[in-house]
C-alpha cells in the first residue's frame, strides 16, 4: 500500500488517495495544500453479512439538551419558587436561545398548554450553559408554569433545521405562592 497500491481482502478493499489542489500536471505534493487519505470499500462478502445484521431499537438517542437548575434572582433559591418582574439563571446544557421565528425563545406555560407566555424582554445572558431572563410581570401570582426553551443551537455557529423543545422537569410556582420563603426588604 505505500507504493500506492490498493489492498484486498476478504472484508474490504483499502485504496490510498491524495486530495488537495493540483496547480499544474508537475506539481509536487505540498502536506499545506495537499492531504493522503484511505478509500475503504466494502466487499460482497461483508455487504452479505451486513444485511444480516439484527437490529434493536433502544430508542431516541438524547440530545443532551437539558435545565438543571434555576435561581430566583431575588432570593437566590433554587426551590422552585420565581418572582414575576425579576430576573432568573437557567443553568443546564445546550440552553443558548437561537434561531428566527415567534416559536424560538424563553415561555412560561401555565397548566392548561394553551396559552405560553414567551419571555419579551430581551435574554439577558446567553450562554450554552446559562441563559437569564426577566420572569414576565403578567405571570398569575401563586400560578404553576413549565419553563420551556425552544431554540435550534446545536453547537458552534450551525443551527438544527427544527427548534429542539427543552423543558424543566420542576414546575416554577410565581412569587412562592404564600409559602414559607422570608420577606426580603
Amino acid at each position: 500500500m505505500q507504493q500506492g497500491y490498493s489492498v484486498l481482502t476478504d472484508n474490504c478493499q483499502f485504496t490510498p488517495r491524495v486530495s488537495g489542489s493540483w496547480i499544474t500536471a508537475k506539481d509536487q505534493f505540498d502536506p499545506a495544500r495537499h492531504k493522503v487519505t484511505l478509500d475503504i470499500t466494502l466487499s460482497a462478502k461483508m455487504r452479505e453479512a451486513l444485511a444480516k445484521v439484527g437490529l434493536e431499537i433502544l430508542g431516541v438517542k438524547d440530545s443532551g439538551a437539558s435545565i438543571n437548575k434555576v435561581t430566583d434572582g431575588a432570593t437566590g433559591f433554587i426551590d422552585g419558587t420565581i418572582t414575576a418582574g425579576d430576573v432568573i439563571t437557567i443553568e443546564g446544557d445546550k440552553l443558548r436561545v437561537a434561531g428566527e421565528g415567534e416559536a424560538i425563545g424563553v415561555f412560561f406555560v401555565d397548566s392548561t398548554g394553551a396559552n405560553p407566555v414567551k419571555v419579551a424582554d430581551r435574554i439577558r445572558r446567553n450562554d450554552p450553559k446559562c441563559v437569564e431572563v426577566k420572569v414576565p410581570d403578567s405571570l398569575t401570582k401563586g400560578a404553576q408554569y413549565t419553563l420551556r426553551i425552544v431554540t435550534s443551537f446545536s453547537s458552534g455557529t450551525t443551527l438544527l433545521k427544527e427548534p429542539r423543545t427543552i423543558e424543566y422537569e420542576k414546575l416554577l410556582t410565581v412569587d412562592g405562592g404564600g409559602g414559607d420563603r422570608p420577606e426580603i426588604e
